[in-house]
């Protein structure tokens, strides 16, 4: 069963604080500015890549040898058979060394190779030419690397041209290979085509092609080893949202979300050659949290369904603009929003996708999709009604087409706890909502399914009963009937002396 409450409460911390929607990095020191951040997180959804028991990445610290080979069994999906202890020809790595059956089975299929004089120097940092070599050898390129000047030219090569390197920052022939680095070439190398025996020629010989599915099929280390697609696409509908229409909330579904699916990265993927709305589980993913935005998702089949593995904005698409709720000026009959600039006086404008584009943009009012004019034309009465009231406003332009394609209208308005019962919490001064309506209560009723009532504090979910008298909540919904209901501690009672 899906606690969506836990969902809810995770997405709505981020509308209250009313800023754009974060989404949360895995490690502390791969924020999602960080040159690495789509790559490490890929990665690390797909486990390929760890990191530390701090909460760290470390994207600045070196790879060993013996981490290389264990990072190429698991792009080939050898990670669990290849971790057994084994017999090596080298005579620093023995059957005991915790990197022995990376080691020989990497060195089996002629990927790596030793220095020479019968050692492989397991803790030595792996150069970045050779880590070009491991990955681009594993791919099966070593045919057109030694046509090409062999080691490392060819292999630097070879990574160049088929955007194995792509993307790669301060990295250089000669110097150590650090985390980062390895990350942007293992992630762009999963999904790099193949080169693939094809036949042999009338002399005898080998020849090779690229399985890049126009004359050979499609083939890469995703697809024939980890078992993962990839996709692109906009995410129009979550759990508890939808870009357009109403939503039924049902907590005891399993989570899932929908998305327009425009790319596959697969020509040969059956399943996906009929492109648009496609629904998929979001599994352990916070999938849900990337309404309205374009995403880059992997995905993996179970049963007769497909799980999310992992999620990242596309940042090829994705633009966003956020306004406090008191820079708003007007909404204009030509589809542009005008805002004071911070600090400023004057007003400037955002244009919004225009509907003759055949896209025109969607408005999502404190979690529900709503008519555009309807809540531009309300949200003035909430900008001069002075503290009562905060918010933001935040677009997204989540394609080519110039324009904002979402409008997030996030209102808080509060209100001052009277008194908690089983069926609902009571307000002194009432709250007036979103569409106007001033209730003094909330309704909790633990059996409805389709509805859901989060109180937050400091950031986590309590109970309605922790609640006290004269606790201040900032209140978070269309109105007293919304599915979707939140409700903030943002002030407790202070007890002092006026002088």
């Amino acid at each position: 069963m899906l606690n969506l409450k836990k969902v809810i409460a995770l997405v709505c911390v981020f509308a209250m604080v009313l800023t754009t929607v974060a989404f949360g990095a895995t490690y502390t020191d791969v924020t999602e500015d960080s040159a690495y951040y789509e790559a490490v997180e890929t990665l690390n959804k797909l486990e390929i890549v760890t990191g530390y028991e701090d909460g760290t990445y470390k994207p600045e610290d070196g790879v060993t040898r013996a981490e290389m080979a264990a990072l190429i069994a698991r792009i080939q999906g050898y990670g669990e058979t290849a971790k057994a202890n084994a017999n090596t020809a080298f005579t620093d790595v023995p059957a005991s060394h915790w990197a022995s059956g990376y080691i020989a089975n990497a060195a089996g299929m002629g990927i790596i190779n030793g220095y020479g004089d019968g050692t492989f120097g397991p803790d030595d940092s792996v150069k970045y030419e050779q880590a070009v070599k491991m990955i681009m050898a594993t791919l099966g390129y070593t045919p057109f690397a030694e046509k090409n000047g062999g080691y490392p030219t060819g292999y630097l090569a070879a990574a160049q041209r088929y955007d194995v390197s792509l993307a790669v920052a301060n990295a250089a022939v000669g110097q150590d290979a650090n985390r980062g680095t390895v990350a942007q070439l293992l992630a762009n190398a999963i999904d790099t085509p193949l080169m693939v025996q094809s036949k042999w020629n009338t002399n005898g010989e080998v020849e090779y092609v690229i399985a890049d599915g126009k004359s050979y099929d499609y083939k890469t280390l995703m697809s024939e080893n980890l078992g993962y697609v990839k996709l692109r696409g906009i995410v129009t509908e979550t759990p508890t949202a939808v870009l357009t229409g109403s939503k039924t909330i049902d907590t005891t579904a399993k989570a899932e979300v929908k998305i327009n699916v425009a790319d596959n990265f697969d020509t040969n993927n059956k399943d996906f050659q009929t492109l648009g709305s496609k629904t998929f589980l979001a599994g352990e993913t916070d999938a849900a949290e990337y309404l309205g935005r374009s995403v880059i998702v992997y995905v993996k089949k179970v049963a007769d369904e497909y799980e999310i593995v992992s999620v990242a904005v596309d940042t090829n698409r994705n633009e966003e603009l956020t306004i406090a709720l008191d820079q708003f000026a007007a909404y204009t009959a030509n589809d542009c929003i005008k805002y004071y600039r911070e600090g400023a006086n004057d007003t400037t404008e955002a244009k919004l996708e225009p509907a003759a584009s055949g896209n025109s943009f969607d408005v999502i009012f404190n979690g529900t999709a709503v008519a555009a004019s309807t809540v531009f034309t309300g949200v003035t009465p909430y900008v001069t009604a002075g503290s009562l009231f905060g918010g933001a406003i935040t677009l997204v332009d989540n394609d080519e087409v110039k324009g904002y394609d979402v409008a997030f209208v996030d209102v808080a308005s509060t209100a001052v706890v009277k008194k908690v019962t089983e069926d609902g919490i009571y307000f002194y001064n009432g709250v007036k909502y979103a569409d106007g309506n001033v209730s003094k209560e909330i309704e909790i009723d633990a059996e409805d399914e389709t509805k859901v009532v989060v109180i937050l504090k400091d950031g986590a979910e309590i109970e309605a009963a922790e609640l006290a008298e004269w606790d201040v909540l900032s209140i978070y919904a269309v109105n007293d009937d919304s599915a979707v209901i939140v409700a903030e501690v943002v002030a407790n009672e202070v007890v002092g002396t006026i002088t």
